[in-house]
């Protein structure tokens, strides 16, 4: 579904990303690491269309994303970046419903999109939420409104539909932190694909089908996350001591 190829990217002189190739199918979750600086918003950014890159294609359904018209692109893919900002105090139901835009046009939004984002809201944990003031919420709870908005973009359909997440659970607290992990899987499942940059390694361990590992710009490793998640690789991105602790039933990485 999504290809990336050999992207590259700098601003100014600043090399970010060099020579980076990963891909997406179908029914997968993809989680990005690395530390801060890495480039994982960057790449995330030229993965979904908002950024060209300076060498390199991104093809979605095997057509160079850029030739995709803006409504089209947001008919194929939904996208949740790093911030979020939103300057005018929209009610809940009316910020969630910017992400039905693309399906409603320029006539309103139609009562199948409302009930379709106050879906969206339940499945944040938000029912109740629909009349209250955007700026007003925690930062918490905005961060599961824009979930809630990019939900809202592909649940009604999203087989074949990626969902593109930089950092999905900053600000929230750990029962949403897995629940938003615990949406991506479900969607994946649904036959969407999902690639969501993440700073526990733990919860890509645990989550994701397949890891990235970015160093200053760099591809370290991409592949099956157990094959990807050694000891090795991680004490090598964020230059820590790595212990990996098997339990019953799951693995635990401790950094030092």
């Amino acid at each position: 579904m999504l290809k990336i190829e050999n992207i590259c990217f700098a601003y100014s002189d600043k090399k970010v990303l060099d020579n980076i190739s990963l891909s997406l199918s179908s029914g997968e979750f993809v989680a990005v690491l690395g530390a801060n600086g890495a480039g994982k918003s960057t790449l995330m950014k030229i993965a979904s269309g908002y950024l060209k890159s300076k060498s390199g294609t991104v093809l979605l359904k095997n057509k160079d994303i850029l030739k995709y018209s803006p409504s089209g692109l947001a008919k194929e893919r939904a996208v949740l970046e790093q911030e979020s900002p939103l300057e005018f105090n929209y009610t809940v139901i009316d910020t969630v419903c910017l992400g039905r835009f693309a399906m409603s046009g320029f006539w309103g939004i139609d009562k199948k999109s409302k009930d379709i984002a106050e879906k969206a809201l339940c499945r944040v944990g938000l029912s109740g939420f629909e009349n209250k003031q955007y700026l007003e919420l925690s930062g918490g709870e905005k961060r599961r409104v824009q979930l809630a908005r990019v939900l809202a973009q592909i649940q009604e359909e999203p087989k074949n539909k990626i969902l593109m997440l930089d950092e999905p659970t900053a600000n929230l607290d750990p029962k949403y932190t897995h629940e938003t992990m615990r949406l991506c899987k479900d969607l994946c499942r649904r036959g969407a694909a999902c690639i969501a940059v993440v700073h526990s390694v733990n919860l890509a361990m645990k989550y994701a089908d397949k890891v990235a590992l970015l160093k200053s710009g760099k591809l370290l490793a991409f592949g099956r996350t157990n094959d990807v998640l050694t000891e090795e690789n991680i004490s090598n991105l964020y230059d820590m001591h790595c212990k990996i602790l098997q339990t019953s039933d799951s693995r635990i990485v401790e950094l030092s």
